[in-house]
């Protein structure tokens, strides 16, 4: 099992940006049929609203937009920066990695590490995980992790499943050593057995793209897709995280020796409201400490949901001695789950970014 303590890491600082571009449920009557379609859907989902990329922007300009409000905000000197890490499935290029384009367009030092990591729904835990296990070993000593993802790229406007659901948003987070001592648990799991629930099917190299895998077609409930394009099967991943994210949650704690009482705030992947809230029912948490405002206002944004939901919470705070969890769920289908104290961490507010 992935299962570690980190003792001299800390979260420095985090930004998270999303375009400015923004779509509410009401926009959807053409897709959705009718108003009353639409508000069961709010009622049930907690789906409002959400941000989409236009077509010239990509998941690195949302993430280097993050990244330069922190370096010149914090005034972080470019030649401390000793890796970067960038977590995405919706990179520019197949080739050249992105974090490699990333470190050219921030001039960084020479004496910097670059990779990318293909990961959504926990990619921000994995990126975590990675970044804590480079600066405890004294690889590195201050790292940047770009996490963000452009999903509505390969989503067909006429899924009704998928559409109304996921938003597009990047972070970046500064992590680095600490001479504090700073305890931090991480736990992640997989089930790769159930790793077709949520698929693009074609346009790898296992099944090439071609006129073939472009064309649309429509499944059993309507949704209109091609094999290019993200498939999701909702009841699965649903059953997936109703069963494993408590547990996970719990299984921390006790890792951790502490229980939900110690813990100030969680900040969950939001998927949406009947699985998010179905979690925190299950745990018996306070709503006030694992609020649902980001994939209300902002939609489903991947692996870029859990800074998104800190940077919403406590946007334009200093946050000093908070104990928070960050657990997220998903594609793979994996699990991923950290708890680690937030001590002089600046959090900025969400910004917009607009590519004009």
């Amino acid at each position: 099992m992935a299962k570690g303590i980190f003792k001299h890491v800390s979260i420095s600082s985090i930004a998270t940006a999303v375009p400015i571009y923004e779509r509410a449920l009401d926009d959807e009557i053409e897709l959705l049929e009718n108003k009353k379609n639409i508000d069961k859907i709010k009622r049930i989902t907690g789906l409002d609203k959400r941000r989409i990329a236009d077509t010239k922007t990509t998941s690195i300009d949302l993430c280097c937009c993050a990244a330069k409000k922190i370096m010149g905000e914090m005034n972080i000197d470019k030649s401390k920066i000793d890796a970067i890490i960038f977590v995405t499935q919706t990179p520019d290029y197949r080739i050249p990695n992105c974090a490699s384009i990333v470190h050219g367009k921030l001039g960084l030092s020479k004496e910097c590490l670059c990779y990318d990591i293909n990961h959504g729904c926990s990619g921000y835990i994995y990126g975590l995980l990675n970044a804590f296990s480079l600066v405890e070993s004294g690889v590195c000593k201050k790292i940047l992790l770009l996490v963000g993802d452009t999903l509505s790229k390969v989503i067909n406007k006429k899924d009704k499943s998928l559409a109304i659901i996921h938003g597009d948003a990047g972070s970046a987070t500064i992590i680095e050593y600490s001479d504090e001592l700073i305890h931090s648990s991480f736990i992640l799991k997989s089930q790769g057995d159930m790793s077709n629930s949520i698929i693009i099917k074609a346009g790898g190299f296992r099944n090439m793209s071609s006129k073939y895998t472009r064309i649309e077609k429509k499944d059993d409930e309507g949704n209109i897709r091609t094999d290019e394009q993200l498939y999701m099967n909702g009841l699965k991943v649903f059953n997936f995280a109703l069963q494993n994210v408590p547990d996970l949650v719990n299984e921390v704690l006790e890792f951790s020796k502490l229980n939900i009482k110690d813990i100030d705030f969680f900040a969950f992947h939001q998927a949406n409201g009947i699985i998010n809230n179905g979690i925190i029912s299950k745990l018996q948490i306070d709503q006030t400490k694992a609020p649902l405002e980001v994939v209300k206002q902002y939609g489903n944004s991947s692996c870029c949901s859990i800074p998104q939901v800190i940077s919403k919470a406590f946007g334009g705070k200093i946050l000093r001695d908070k104990r928070i969890v960050m657990t997220g769920f998903g594609v793979g289908l994996s699990l991923g789950t950290c708890i680690t104290n937030f001590n002089n961490t600046t959090i900025f507010p969400i910004i917009e970014y607009d590519y004009k």
